[in-house]
């Protein structure tokens, strides 16, 4: 019962750390099923988000009077730390290089679309081939 008033209902909570894909309530109806893919990975990357990123990672730790008269340059594990992107697989990575070198940046803006339209098909699975991902398996063992 609450302090004054009307009693509260007892409600029993599933704890989220062993109910990974339920939901925390036990009334709520389940929305998203197997056969569905979530929602995220049908979102196309968003070139404000990736260029806030890159802007944050490219700043970090360097002041820019240093940075005058230098010439613009972010390489591939730099693009991956700022997008928080880990163990991708070497296919990816060569896709990312490839289209960098193909667009050939000259400044941040001009980074981020490229670097969107890349983690739009990555996160489609467009880079990686099945055999790609075995030999890499393969050579990882």
């Amino acid at each position: 019962m609450s302090k004054w008033g009307k009693p509260t209902k007892n409600r029993k909570r599933i704890d989220p750390r062993y109910f990974i894909n339920e939901t925390t309530n036990r009334d709520l109806k389940e929305y998203a099923t197997a056969e569905e893919q979530p929602l995220k990975s049908r979102e196309p990357a968003s070139v404000g988000y990736v260029l806030r990123s890159l802007q944050r990672q490219y700043n970090r730790g360097v002041h820019p009077s240093q940075r005058r008269g230098m010439p613009f340059r972010m390489g591939v594990d730099p693009i991956m730390d700022a997008l928080m992107i880990d163990d991708v697989w070497p296919e990816d990575e060569e896709a990312l290089q490839q289209m960098i070198d193909a667009g050939q940046p000259q400044s941040i803006e001009d980074l981020a679309p490229i670097v969107a339209d890349w983690l739009t098909k990555y996160r489609q699975g467009e880079h990686s081939t099945e055999a790609g991902r075995a030999s890499a398996m393969e050579k990882w063992r």
